[in-house]
């Protein structure tokens, strides 16, 4: 339905399925869109491991897959054993050893939140992808990714491109749509990472609520954590006409990449794919 409607590219989180897995699944049913994840948890896999399945999607898809790799969470990763008391150094030694074991070209990006990460995406692959970064803040990522970019040391120096990983609630009823953003903004102010991006933005209280209601199971204390100021800073809702304008705000600040994850605002998840995708189709 992507690839009919124009669309760049189709991604694939990690939550709750194997990211690679479904980007073969998606390289398999498309022609020319590019697939790829954002993102690709790299401590549930080895590098080798990773750089073989990698470099085969990329490989039977004609040289259209975009790795997006990241370090995910504590919440997720401590409970399964995984260590993550130096998580730039684990990725700067796995993508090293990754970069040994592909074969193909295909296209490597980082996960970020923090801008020492977004200055590492910059030096070690083709860009960063973000999440929940406000867009006042903006700016100071993309210039971290530039100062990174600045730090390589191959030929090929092919400028990093800043990719935002952005929830998209698209309706007609704005102030249900407002609502479904308020959710998905206050969902990541469970996680630790998300919080201090919140905190640099100016919205460390509101964080703060929003994780201490979770703590507590307390989702109407969560969501009224949530004002509409952070709602407008982070998310992209309303009617078409209003995302496409955010859009391009987020564009303005230098964003050259939104990956829209869709947020059913009335319909249900498969209605609002086919919406969004008629509705945000590129030229439309």
């Amino acid at each position: 339905m992507a690839e009919r409607a124009g669309f760049y590219g189709v991604y694939s989180t990690e939550a709750g399925i194997g990211s690679l897995a479904l980007c073969l699944h998606m390289a398999l049913a498309t022609e020319h869109v590019r697939v790829g994840s954002a993102i690709t948890n790299f401590y549930f896999r080895h590098p080798a491991i990773c750089a073989q399945e990698t470099s085969y999607i990329n490989e039977v898809s004609g040289g259209r897959m975009d790795l997006g790799l990241g370090t995910s969470h504590q919440p997720m990763n401590e409970p399964r054993g995984i260590d993550m008391s130096k998580p730039l150094t684990a990725l700067r030694n796995y993508v090293a050893q990754w970069r040994r074991e592909t074969w193909g070209n295909p296209s490597l990006y980082i996960g970020a939140l923090r801008r020492k990460m977004t200055a590492a995406a910059g030096e070690l692959s083709d860009g960063s992808i973000l999440n929940m970064i406000p867009k006042k803040l903006l700016p100071q990522w993309v210039a971290s990714l530039k100062a990174g970019q600045e730090k390589r040391t191959d030929a090929n120096k092919t400028p990093a491109k800043t990719c935002l990983f952005m929830g998209c609630a698209l309706s007609e009823d704005v102030d249900k749509a407002r609502e479904v953003a308020r959710a998905g903004v206050a969902f990541y102010q469970r996680l630790p990472f998300y919080r201090a991006v919140m905190t640099e933005g100016g919205y460390g209280a509101e964080a703060e609520a929003a994780a201490i209601a979770w703590a507590k199971d307390d989702t109407v204390g969560a969501l009224g954590a949530i004002t509409n100021e952070m709602v407008d800073e982070l998310y992209l809702y309303g009617t078409a006409d209003q995302i496409k304008k955010g859009m391009q705000e987020f564009f303005d600040q230098g964003a050259e990449l939104l990956i829209l994850s869709t947020r059913a605002a009335a319909e249900d998840l498969d209605d609002a794919y086919e919406n969004t995708c008629a509705a945000l189709a590129p030229g439309g």
